[in-house]
């Protein structure tokens, strides 16, 4: 099986809101809706996409920097966040992707 595994900042979500228009989505997936809580959670964008084989997952996340240390956090923008898949997702995989996400993770 075919395995990608891609990360997008601020600076790059210009090349995720078309292939949006593919996916299961709702308010709580989308670019400005990210755009809108990153500057309320203090945090920056930090989207993971993962494709196995034409089954596709998109994970809008914000990175925060933990007080007084070198690490981060992720989060979901305020809402129901989440994964979202795209539309023609299969089931099984979408059980997959989500195992490849934990451990990427």
């Amino acid at each position: 099986m075919t395995l990608i595994i891609k990360t997008f900042t601020a600076d790059e979500l210009e090349k995720c809101s078309p292939m949006l228009d593919t996916y299961d989505i709702d308010i709580y997936h989308t670019i400005d809706w990210l755009i809108l809580n990153k500057d309320l959670e203090n945090g920056e964008i930090y989207c993971i996409l993962i494709e196995l084989e034409n089954n596709k997952a998109f994970f809008p996340l914000l990175k925060r920097k933990i007080d007084n240390s070198d690490y981060y956090d992720l989060i979901t923008p305020t809402g129901y966040g989440g994964l979202a898949f795209n539309k023609l997702a299969k089931p099984n995989l979408k059980k997959e992707i989500i195992k490849i996400l934990k451990s990427y993770l």
